[in-house]
């Protein structure tokens, strides 16, 4: 979570462009979540884009998930959305 913290903070707050994030975590080694040497651009545009990070309202989660579920939420609170298998599709 720290790693994630830090890119929200260095491309959000600091104004930072994704390559410099990129760059910045090469040189200092910081290993990706597989335990890769080197980052890519479009891993950290996607984590900052993900559903996950985002904070979706009580309101806007109770109208996508179950009553079951959004009664045991706290109206007070922001929730991240994990969705499962989402980018995976099969057309047919």
């Amino acid at each position: 979570m720290r790693i994630v913290q830090r890119v929200f903070r260095m491309v959000g707050a600091e104004g930072r462009p994704m390559n410099a994030v990129k760059k910045a975590f090469d040189r200092e080694g910081v290993p990706t979540p597989g335990g890769a040497k080197f980052w890519y651009q479009t891993f950290l545009r996607r984590m900052i884009r993900d559903d996950v990070y985002r904070p979706y309202t009580f309101e806007e989660v109770a109208e996508m998930v179950a009553s079951e579920v959004s009664m045991r939420l706290d109206r007070d609170k922001c929730y991240g959305i994990w969705w499962f298998n989402r980018r995976r599709r099969d057309e047919k």
